[in-house]
């Protein structure tokens, strides 16, 4: 007890060092536990070419991605160009041996707004809108919905032996690793991956980017890693719905690294809205509100597979990846319909047939790649590229919809980044993307382009 007051009291008297360039770190005085606040703040100025009114409820503000509801170009300030705003604590405190019992809390908030991300209010407050008005409020998924500590929140035991193991809210290895095995490092605002976690973290959706009630597991030796992580779903009478699974394995030196991964999601969840409108013949809008307040959630079964790989030629990185995605319907269709709410967001649809298409179950198959590097130009000053290709099947059955067509989209990136001391850099960057046939059903404008500049602040 001795220890953790003075370890409490020392934060209390380092708080106004919070405004340094480093993350705040108190140590006892036998060394043998230690308390760390850290943060990262990040907003941009940017434009992009057809856009929904920017949100002050999602975490990322808007969508660089093409949109159904606008035409109509959109500039303001962005939440996260480059990171995701986030504000933590962690600790570790020496248990025996070489073993530390650890714990971290991670909030996103969305900083132009002072409000804490949530992607589930989005959606069920904000309306489409239409081409023609270009009316609606950008509103999508998220699997940071409001929680106070929405980004992580687990503790456990660290062993340089033995390895980590945590339990908690966890992020899945796959969002762990990719930004560092991508062109722009998961630039959030100019990279397909790095905006969207059902391309990369999730295994096919965003909400399963973080795990609720999970266990993890990871040990690195000698470069080496290995990893399992397994989420319990905690539904009366199913013990396998809205479970999940992710295993990793690769080798990292430091000049070269490898990753492959596996991630399979029971009755994984996809939110969207609940509300309609209509287009009347003088061109105005009106907006039907079904259930306000409320989402529709589609479930299905994911599996991913994941092969990522990087190399270092003097100051160049070259940075590849490859992603397959299959969807089918859920394991638990019965269980999940009696989903009432996420993260205190009331669910008033569930959809578990959506891929029963013409009397007959089919499977959603998706292939993200992505190749390019960054180059260190001077110590501080970098230069990335990407180039992103997204393929989807043709999943109709032959009478299904244009949107269940084979399809693809092609993504082009470029970050600029300057690091003007160690905690603070400023950046400009540019992402154009064209979505193609299937993929692009129901577009008003299948193309989007989005060109911002940006500071980033971290302790």
């Amino acid at each position: 007890m001795k220890k953790l007051s003075l370890v409490v009291l020392g934060l209390c008297a380092g708080l106004p060092m919070l405004a340094q360039a480093t993350p705040l770190k108190v140590t006892s005085p036998s060394g043998d536990s230690s308390l760390t606040v850290y943060g990262l703040f990040d907003v941009a100025l940017a434009r992009v070419a057809h856009d929904a009114t920017f949100t002050d409820e999602y975490g990322s503000t808007g969508d660089p991605r093409p949109t159904k509801a606008a035409t109509a170009s959109v500039t303001g300030l962005m939440n996260g160009g480059l990171s995701a705003d986030r504000f933590g604590f962690k600790g570790d405190t020496a248990i025996g041996g070489d073993w530390k019992g650890m714990f971290q809390l991670e909030m996103g908030f969305n900083i132009i707004a002072g409000t804490l991300g949530n992607g589930a209010l989005s959606v069920s407050q904000n309306v489409a809108g239409t081409p023609a008005n270009n009316n609606g409020e950008f509103n999508s998924d998220s699997g940071v919905s409001g929680q106070l500590f929405g980004r992580s929140a687990f503790f456990g035991a660290t062993s340089p032996t033995y390895g980590t193991i945590t339990a908690g809210r966890n992020t899945t290895f796959f969002t762990d690793m990719i930004s560092d095995y991508e062109p722009t490092n998961g630039a959030q605002q100019f990279s397909p991956v790095g905006y969207s976690s059902s391309w990369s973290g999730g295994g096919g959706e965003t909400d399963s980017a973080r795990l609720d009630s999970s266990l993890k597991y990871m040990f690195k030796a000698q470069g080496f890693d290995i990893g399992w992580a397994h989420k319990f779903g905690g539904v009366s009478g199913a013990s396998s719905s809205r479970s999940a699974d992710n295993l990793i394995a690769g080798y990292d030196n430091g000049k070269w690294g490898v990753q492959i991964g596996y991630m399979t999601v029971k009755d994984n969840t996809a939110l969207g809205n609940l509300m309609t409108n209509t287009q009347t013949g003088t061109g105005s809008v009106v907006n039907t509100f079904v259930n306000p307040g409320q989402i529709k959630v589609t479930f299905y079964d994911t599996k991913a597979t994941l092969l990522m790989a990087k190399y270092k030629i003097g100051k160049l990185w070259i940075k590849g990846g490859y992603q397959h995605q299959e969807f089918t319907d859920p394991s638990n269709p019965a269980q999940d319909a009696t989903m009432t709410s996420i993260y205190g967001t009331l669910v008033g649809k569930t959809v578990t047939n959506a891929l029963l298409i013409g009397g007959a179950e089919q499977t959603k198959k998706v292939d993200i790649y992505w190749l390019g590097g960054n180059y260190d130009v001077t110590a501080k000053f970098n230069v990335a590229l990407g180039y992103y290709y997204i393929k989807q099947n043709d999943f109709s059955n032959g009478t299904g919809t244009a949107a269940d067509l084979s399809g693809n989209a092609k993504f082009g990136s470029i970050v600029l980044d300057y690091k003007i001391a160690k905690p603070f850099d400023v950046y400009a960057g540019y992402m154009n993307c064209q979505y193609n046939e299937g993929l692009a059903a129901g577009y008003p404008l299948a193309s989007n382009n989005i060109l911002g500049a940006g500071a980033r602040y971290m302790f």
